[in-house]
């Protein structure tokens, strides 16, 4: 989208939230985490790195642990605004910025069905459930953004390193 070449890196970060952690302080800590372990592989390389998370009143939903849970997770959510928070990090050469975009999502009503059959392409199971949620989603509250990376907290810094930008993936 922004036209900048890249590669796929994929970390290896413990996920697990840290006792009385907020969700805010939460994804920030796992995107930079990311940043700084592809970072501390590739010196000199402008390193992206990303995490999204759901919050419903507080609680964080990480990833669902099998299809199952997938579905009690988007049944829990349906008819409700949660929020999602996407942060995102760039490293390079020791340094580490961040900057954190919170969307406000709500998936209309489904029945049962309807979520298993959702959960059944396979989408939801290794990400942030509302990755790729478009058919749950509805209108009133500001959804545009949530499966993407905040891009306006991202673009100039990439731009200022085009030539050797690497993406880390958002598992």
């Amino acid at each position: 989208m922004l036209g900048i070449p890249f590669r796929v890196v994929v970390p290896e970060v413990d996920e697990h939230v840290l006792p009385s952690e907020s969700p805010q302080a939460y994804v920030t800590r796992l995107a930079r985490a990311k940043g700084e372990a592809v970072a501390g592989r590739a010196p000199g390389e402008l390193i992206l790195a990303a995490d999204t998370t759901v919050v419903l009143g507080g609680e964080i939903f990480g990833k669902p642990d099998s299809p199952e849970h997938a579905v009690e997770m988007l049944f829990r959510l349906q008819s409700r605004t949660h929020e999602v928070m996407t942060a995102v990090a760039v490293a390079r050469n020791g340094e580490v910025a961040d900057a954190l975009d919170v969307s406000r999502v709500t998936f209309r009503p489904a029945d049962v069905e309807t979520l298993r059959a959702y959960v059944e392409t396979g989408e939801p199971l290794d990400q942030a459930l509302v990755e790729g949620c478009g058919d749950l989603r509805r209108g009133g509250v500001h959804e545009a953004r949530a499966p993407a990376l905040p891009r306006i907290a991202i673009e100039g810094e990439l731009r200022d390193h085009q030539e050797s930008a690497a993406h880390v993936a958002q598992p």
